[in-house]
């Protein structure tokens, strides 16, 4: 059963996970790299033949206002010892490849198949479903065996040139998992820095109370909205929310619609399946 998560700097444990992950990403060596020369790429998981990795610098340490911690996943499939790379996922891409990958089951299965996948994206933003080593990492395993099942699927995507790819679920999902990772870097980074804040506090603190009083947090932007966002447009594929309330959650948050995190949402995932 899941319960309901929040995400303020009260909630210590996933705030502690959450700057756990921001801290790795901030302490990765810079030195002498920048977006035109950056570094190797840091593999963090191996799927089968599929590899996810971070590269860094990311392209917003250019921008006006540099995020210094930006970041991108990557993954990149070998085929017949040829390498392809999947492309930058817009959300346009992520909705079509979820969508997709409901619509390969018959109908009496589609609605079971949407909680479930809604049910695990639930765990990994609040990470409910990941394995501690340095970086806070999805773990498949850590899933109910139910919710296991739907990794015997694959799912289609895109790769760099806009070519139909196929990879595993584990790998989309780990590569959600850091996108809104790096979410959670540019957010925290913002706020401090427009607060005035010392952003090495980040760095030189390990203790909940000294990080909690000495850094800016964003409980819901970033990370537990985009979530949010996904669970909605897979609570609509499901049946539960109608386009034109969507629609309108968009039209006054900048492109997402966060579904409402409450026990209206706990006990729609919860359902008897």
């Amino acid at each position: 059963m899941i319960t309901l998560q929040k995400a303020g700097v009260r909630v210590e444990d996933n705030f502690m996970k959450r700057v756990q992950n921001i801290k790795y990403i901030a302490g990765l060596n810079r030195k002498n790299y920048s977006f035109s020369n950056q570094a190797p790429l840091l593999n963090l998981k191996n799927i089968n033949n599929e590899v996810v990795s971070i590269l860094y610098p990311g392209k917003e340490t250019t921008a006006n206002t540099p995020k210094i911690w930006d970041f991108r996943p990557i993954i990149n499939i070998n085929i017949n010892n040829n390498t392809i790379t999947m492309k930058d996922l817009t959300f346009g891409d992520i909705w079509y490849s979820i969508a997709d990958f409901i619509n390969q089951f018959n109908i009496q299965d589609k609605h079971k198949i949407s909680i479930l996948l809604a049910r695990i994206f639930y765990k990994v933003a609040f990470y409910m479903s990941h394995t501690n080593n340095n970086l806070l990492v999805f773990d498949r395993s850590l899933l109910t065996q139910e919710e296991i099942q739907l990794f015997n699927y694959p799912i289609n995507t895109l790769d760099i040139n806009g070519n139909p790819i196929v990879i595993s679920l584990d790998s989309f999902i780990t590569y959600n998992d850091l996108l809104c990772l790096n979410e959670d870097c540019k957010y925290f980074y913002i706020k401090n820095l427009k607060e005035q804040r010392n952003l090495t506090n980040i760095l030189q603190f390990n203790n909940y109370n000294d990080l909690k009083s000495n850094i800016s947090w964003e409980p819901s932007s970033g990370r537990i909205n985009t979530f949010l966002t996904h669970i909605n447009y897979i609570m609509h594929l499901a049946g539960y929310v109608p386009i034109h309330t969507i629609l309108e959650t968009a039209s006054r948050g900048q492109g997402i619609f966060p579904i409402q995190n409450n026990q209206n949402l706990i006990n729609l995932l919860n359902q008897p399946l």
